[in-house]
């Protein structure tokens, strides 16, 4: 028996004790002729008795007053609307805290790729203490996912775009030294592999989680200036970067920590 249950019958019992040896009294001096004592004990072992049992009634009304008390079934629907708003208030509080961990000081200041995935894991264990449904834990750690997969990308990527940038100076360099429809072909080529990044990256912060996967795929096997060869490495090269993405939009976590613990976060 818990101890606010202990407390409430002790309770009772005094009331209902003290209450009929009141209205024992009243009893006694109403027929021994004091009418005047006999009503001050009676109406005042009426209220004791009353008080001691008055957690079974749901409204109470006389003596000028009212009285309402809650059922119990009334408690339990309170108590779930109040785990119901603590749930609520729990995936809001984690959604944002997941959003501005992984947003600020992206000049130079951001959270350690480590300690964002150690407070997307202290959100993930809150949400689910409280039992918020699958979609809502999702919800809340899809913005460190994505800004994760987004550093990500930046850095593996960049040693490629460096690679096409020096592949458009070049062209730009050999089409200035030719004539005509030649020289013209060959600065259009150099224009169109400098500028593939910028036009197929530039909004990549905006892009939905799952879409990393699919679209960095055809960014990398479309990249142009390119060799056969040397694509087919770039497709070895990725192929366990992309292993990772895959797992990550998934599953909202690293399969491989050391792979992404190692990812640079200040640029």
């Amino acid at each position: 028996m818990k101890a606010r249950t202990i407390q409430v019958v002790l309770v009772d019992i005094a009331l209902t004790a003290i209450g009929l040896v009141a209205l024992a009294v009243g009893t006694y001096h109403l027929f021994g002729g004091s009418p005047a004592t006999a009503a001050t004990a009676l109406g005042s072992g009426l209220v004791l008795v009353l008080a001691g049992s008055l957690h079974r009634f749901e409204s109470l009304k006389g003596l000028g007053v009212e009285v309402k008390l809650r059922k119990l079934d009334d408690t339990i629907n309170k108590a779930q609307t109040a785990l119901e708003q603590m749930r609520s208030l729990t995936e809001l509080v984690g959604a944002n805290l997941i959003k501005m961990s992984a947003s600020i000081g992206r000049l130079g200041s951001a959270p350690s790729v480590s300690d964002a995935y150690d407070l997307s894991r202290q959100v993930k264990r809150s949400l689910q203490s409280v039992d918020s449904p699958p979609a809502a834990v999702r919800s809340a750690l899809e913005p460190w996912a994505r800004i994760t997969a987004f550093d990500m990308l930046r850095e593996k990527l960049d040693p490629l775009r460096k690679e096409l940038a020096a592949e458009a100076d070049r062209l730009s360099a050999e089409g200035r030294g030719q004539s005509g429809e030649e020289g013209i072909a060959t600065l259009r080529r150099a224009h169109e592999i400098a500028s593939y990044f910028n036009l197929t990256t530039k909004d990549m912060h905006r892009w939905a989680l799952p879409e990393y996967v699919d679209r960095m795929g055809s960014i990398l096997e479309e990249a142009p200036g390119l060799s056969e060869t040397r694509r087919r490495q770039i497709r070895d090269e990725f192929r366990p970067v992309l292993a990772q993405l895959r797992y990550l939009v998934s599953e909202l976590d690293y399969e491989d920590k050391s792979f992404w613990f190692a990812l640079r976060t200040e640029k």
